[in-house]
């Protein structure tokens, strides 16, 4: 017979944040993270005409997003240790020169089921964008049936 429905609940989160630590599969191709098709950040817009400086964070922050999207740590931006982690998550907050960058892997209820959110919120800071820009790639993943 099954356990207590808190017991059950608990192991499935258990269970989600184990698969959510997992890196998302990567493609092998050898493409650049920053440019590549899988990631296009800023892909189809022409920065030509930006401040060689604002090109430089956008690429660095390009790169980093790209890096937690294929499930790595971000390369420029360096861990917000005063960031609060949620208590059923593992999200961490990344701090780079001119935008910030949450790396999320947490547990959600939709309609009740726990779900795994996990992926790459990029915001801009307002120097770089007017009233700052926030660009995410967030997706949700089953937990395995545990009977």
């Amino acid at each position: 017979m099954g356990g207590s429905p808190m017991k059950i609940c608990s192991l499935s989160c258990l269970a989600l944040l184990a698969a959510c630590s997992q890196p998302p599969p990567v493609s092998s191709s050898g493409a650049s993270i920053a440019t590549g098709a899988e990631c296009p950040v800023f892909g189809k817009v022409d920065l030509s005409e930006a401040p060689a400086s604002d090109r430089a964070v956008l690429e660095a922050a390009s790169a980093d997003y790209c890096a937690v999207l294929a499930g790595r740590s971000p390369i420029h931006a360096m861990l917000d240790v005063s960031f609060k982690r949620t208590y059923n998550g593992s999200t961490a907050r990344y701090i780079g020169d001119g935008y910030s960058l949450l790396d999320v892997r947490d547990v959600r209820f939709i309609g009740g089921v726990p779900v795994g959110v996990f992926g790459p919120v990029l915001k801009l800071d307002d120097r770089l964008s007017d009233g700052g820009l926030e660009v995410s790639q967030l997706r949700l993943v089953s937990i395995p049936d545990q009977h």
